[in-house]
């Protein structure tokens, strides 16, 4: 019987980062990265049924919570939202296509976006 031979696969030699952005621990987003961040919502929620200011900014902070913790939505605390709320918002901004708007902003803003770089990763992966 032959031997199937196996792809030698290359190993992270151990004390060498291989992640493309800076892991951090899950915080709200300060103000100077909110008015940063704050256009692409907009641009994707034209019109009527906006949500407001404060409910966005919420809202995102739930999904880079959701995104960053890997726990279910269903953990959230009620500061956040409703988890079904936050769920389905999250749905309809990646078929919006924010999410992909976010990794394209977050990409070419590199000075103080550190935190929002991984928060963005983890909430499209997660989408």
């Amino acid at each position: 019987m032959a031997r199937r031979c196996f792809p030698f696969f290359r190993r992270t030699p151990p004390g060498i980062v291989t992640r493309l952005t800076m892991q951090v621990p899950w915080r709200p987003m300060t103000d100077d990265e909110w008015e940063r961040v704050m256009h692409s919502i907009y641009c994707v929620h034209p019109g009527p049924g906006r949500p407001t200011i404060a409910g966005a900014r919420r809202s995102l902070d739930a999904c880079f919570h959701v995104g960053c913790s890997g726990r279910p939505r269903r953990e959230l605390s009620p500061h956040d939202g409703k988890p079904d709320r936050i769920a389905r918002l999250s749905r309809r901004w990646a078929h919006a296509g924010l999410w992909k708007m976010l990794l394209k902003f977050v990409g070419r803003e590199r000075r103080g976006m550190e935190a929002v770089q991984y928060f963005v990763c983890h909430a499209f992966r997660r989408a």
